[in-house]
Parts: structure tokens; sequence; C-alpha cells
């Protein structure tokens, strides 16, 4: 027999629910829903009108993040392409001194996601 606790959660802007500090994606058509948790000691499972929409080994990561990518919407999808190395890699192509820009941008941002946002600014402007 598993043991299972279950809580009430709604589902947040960036498809995901938060649980214990630590936070796991819906499909994004289900943001604002209000769904319930069943958490057991290795999995949580996501419910919406007791039907499963996602499930998600229990992550020990205080503050982390667990997302599917087909929980993404396609124009999220498309920016996780873009890694640290690709974007350093096309600033390269673009110019020495470019390349130095985007080397600065993930290396000196609070988050990583900071500098590529940044980055990504840089590649429409070379557009």
């Amino acid at each position: 027999m598993v043991l299972a606790q279950f809580k009430p959660a709604r589902v947040n802007i960036g498809y995901h629910v938060a649980s214990e500090g630590r936070s796991y994606s819906v499909p994004h058509q289900h943001v604002g829903a209000a769904v319930e948790l069943r958490i057991t000691a290795t999995t949580l499972e996501v419910l919406l009108r007791r039907q499963r929409i996602a499930a998600h080994a229990r992550s020990a990561r205080a503050g982390g993040f667990t997302t599917v990518a087909e929980h993404m919407p396609a124009s999220h999808r498309a920016h996780r392409q873009w890694t640290p190395a690709t974007l350093i890699g096309w600033g390269g192509r673009i110019g020495a001194a470019t390349a130095t820009v985007v080397r600065w941008q993930m290396e000196h941002r609070p988050h990583s996601e900071q500098g590529c946002r940044a980055c990504l600014g840089l590649m429409r402007l070379a557009r």
C-alpha cells in the first residue's frame, strides 16, 4: 500500500504548481485551474477533476523547477534551444566583440535566463 497526501493547489501563470518549496510543470492550457496534488514519498501527481494531468518524480532540490517540455507553450519551447554555448557561438559568428558581450551577459547576470533574454535581444537587433 502506498500512502499519499492530497493538497489543493492552483496552476500559476508560469504553468507550474508549488509544493514544499519546489515547482512542477503542468500542461500550459491549465493555467489558473484549481487542481489537487497527490503526493507520495517518490512522486507528485497533479489531478484536475480527479484525472491526472501531470506526474513527476519528487524533487529534492529546494527552490527547484521540474519542467516537462511538452507542458510548455510552443513559444517557450522555441527559446529553450538557446543554451549559453549556442548563444556564445552565435556571437562569435557575428564577431569577436559580440562574442565578448554575449559571454559577459551569460557570466554576470544573477540568473542564466536573464543573460539569455539579453542575448536574444541582441539577436533581434542584429536582424
